[in-house]
């Protein structure tokens, strides 16, 4: 029995190996198709700004989520609209840069205070952080 136990562990040590690879060679990808392609690059990480602060308008009017949670994911969402500005060329001393930087600090720290505080299931709870993934686009 500790033959296949031994052989199970070298097994998913082995995938997990190959999944990290693979999302390299994706991550890498996609940060060559945005240095090729910048100004559809930038219309689709707008786009998808647009679009989470729709779905954080809606967590306000439908959801009885923390309303300052909301109100600092538009905030975010505004500021990540000022940084596209200038995009592809992001200066890392900027303010506007540094704001985005200690918001999404804020926002995450306040998210995981309030839904360690109140239960929610765990695929609301993922797609709350998973809407926040614009901050971390390819940029």
């Amino acid at each position: 029995m500790w033959f296949m136990y031994s052989v199970s562990w070298l097994a998913f040590l082995i995938q997990v190996c190959f999944i990290t690879l693979s999302i390299a060679a994706g991550l890498y990808y996609l940060a060559e198709i945005v240095e090729e392609y910048t100004v559809m690059a930038g219309k689709f990480i707008k786009y998808m700004i647009w679009l989470t602060s729709l779905v954080y308008i809606g967590f306000i009017i439908f959801e009885s989520l923390s309303m300052s949670l909301m109100l600092l994911g538009l905030a975010s969402n505004g500021v990540y609209l000022l940084l596209l500005k200038n995009f592809p060329f992001i200066e890392l001393s900027s303010p506007i840069f540094l704001f985005s930087l200690v918001l999404i600090i804020i926002n995450h720290y306040m998210s995981f205070s309030y839904f360690a505080s109140v239960y929610h299931p765990f695929t609301e709870v993922s797609l709350l952080f998973c809407d926040t993934q614009v901050a971390l686009s390819p940029s």
